[in-house]
């Protein structure tokens, strides 16, 4: 984890970590909400906004989808991510049945087969959460 960040007398930027310091001549901050806080430190300002995105996991079943598409893919256990969501919602990781219901029901209107899975998870988070914040999972719920 990045401690500090900061202007060298030489042009370099030094970055500091709880076992190493890194100097370097240009740095490339992405830190997700950390962003804004680092580059502040190099007198920068940033501009975050958290955008809370909603993520169903089904259960496993026979490959059928070779490929990802834009908000549904197949993993090789066979279970299938879906969801493309993104709401304003400040720091509110929690999980909204009416987000899901749609991502559901759009993914069954192109794929049938889907309706016939159970659903086994909910993930809602933050890109760029802390790691220790994680995704929030909760029992899945039939759409």
């Amino acid at each position: 984890m990045v401690r500090e960040v900061r202007h060298k007398a030489n042009g370099t930027v030094e970055v500091k970590t709880a076992k190493e310091t890194w100097s370097c001549n240009k740095l490339v901050i992405a830190a997700g909400h950390g962003s804004s806080r680092l580059s502040a430190a190099l007198g920068e300002t940033l501009n975050t906004f958290p955008q809370r995105g909603q993520l169903m996991v089904t259960e496993r079943c026979p490959r059928v989808l070779d490929i990802s598409l834009l908000c549904l893919r197949q993993t090789q256990d066979g279970t299938f991510m879906i969801g493309l969501s993104t709401e304003n919602t400040a720091m509110d990781t929690r999980i909204t049945a009416g987000q899901m219901k749609s991502q559901a029901q759009n993914a069954i209107r192109i794929f049938p087969m889907l309706a016939k899975l159970n659903w086994g998870a909910g993930l809602g988070g933050h890109p760029g959460d802390d790691p220790g914040r994680g995704p929030h999972i909760q029992p899945g719920q039939r759409p």
